[in-house]
């Protein structure tokens, strides 16, 4: 999206000409999505609007405007004046969304202020919210726009029906799958020797029981944290309970618990990972969790601190 930006600030400043100043400016709420902002200020202007791509993507997907045609359609809206109002007020076509929808996993107190105006429920210390996937629609990678309360309204849905189609999605096209260690090291150390990835998997096989989890079709990967079905799976094929690590909005690490290695990470390592190795907006939690086996539930196994 970054790229694209780029991309699009470029061709507007071809268009305005040198009357105009565009910069970038991006809207974050903690951890949910970043929305990536275009600010349009009139040289000797106060005041600047500010439209944001991922709202703007929206309402040409609907209007079936070719991307490669949205910095016109910006400079359209920009000087029609109607910037004031939100391009998602004009997002009225829930039928031909729907099938967009998809659901995401964040941190519940870090993003209190962001879930008043959000359809959400409470998952623990977590809340799943729900936004569209627009990937495949624009051809833009990673791109995808959030399901705001004006917008659920303005469609004349209810959180209960994201919940059920986003988790058709989850449950089924999207589905949930294991990536081992292993794999998993050798895809991020592509590229080096081959004897020193061989040495790294020989160390893994201590951690045998230890492996990732994602979303094939789906970037929030740690949505697998809410698909029952398949964390009953795993912990089938393993034959006990799972502890379930955190590791990002983006996967899961899943580890079979056997009462003899529950202290192998603690909720203070998992803290210190997060604040190491993860930009604020990409973490989940720091707490660890338990897939009971038995019950076929999830619980918070240890508290964390909160984000």
């Amino acid at each position: 999206m970054e790229e694209y930006r780029k991309d699009v600030m470029k061709a507007l400043e071809a268009m305005l000409g040198e009357g105009y100043e565009i910069t970038p400016q991006d809207r974050r709420d903690n951890n949910c999505p970043v929305l990536h902002g275009i600010c349009i200020r009139k040289k000797g202007e106060a005041l600047a609007p500010v439209i944001y791509l991922e709202e703007l993507m929206l309402y040409c997907l609907l209007e079936k405007v070719p991307p490669e045609q949205l910095p016109k359609t910006l400079l359209q809206i920009y000087r029609q004046e109607e910037i004031s109002q939100d391009i998602a007020d004009r997002l009225d076509d829930f039928g031909k969304l729907k099938d967009l929808v998809r659901i995401k996993l964040i941190n519940y107190e870090a993003n209190a202020e962001a879930l008043e105006d959000r359809p959400h429920r409470r998952f623990l210390d977590l809340a799943v919210v729900y936004y569209l996937d627009l990937e495949k629609e624009t051809g833009i990678k990673e791109t995808t726009a959030e399901i705001t309360d004006r917008v659920a309204s303005a469609w004349g849905i209810m959180e209960e029906e994201l919940h059920r189609l986003g988790m058709e999605r989850l449950l089924h096209a999207d589905g949930c799958r294991i990536i081992g260690m292993s794999d998993m090291l050798r895809d991020v150390l592509k590229g080096e020797p081959e004897e020193e990835l061989r040495e790294i998997e020989r160390s893994l096989k201590r951690d045998a029981d230890m492996c990732m989890a994602d979303c094939r079709e789906q970037r929030f990967g740690a949505a697998c944290l809410f698909n029952a079905s398949f964390l009953q799976e795993t912990a089938e094929k393993k034959g006990c309970d799972l502890l379930i690590y955190p590791s990002s909005i983006y996967e899961i690490m899943i580890l079979a618990y056997r009462n003899w290695d529950e202290d192998r990470i603690s909720p203070q390592v998992v803290r210190e990972m997060n604040e190491k190795g993860l930009p604020r907006e990409a973490r989940l939690s720091n707490c660890i969790y338990r897939y009971d086996r038995e019950k076929k539930e999830v619980s918070i196994f240890r508290k964390g601190d909160p984000l």
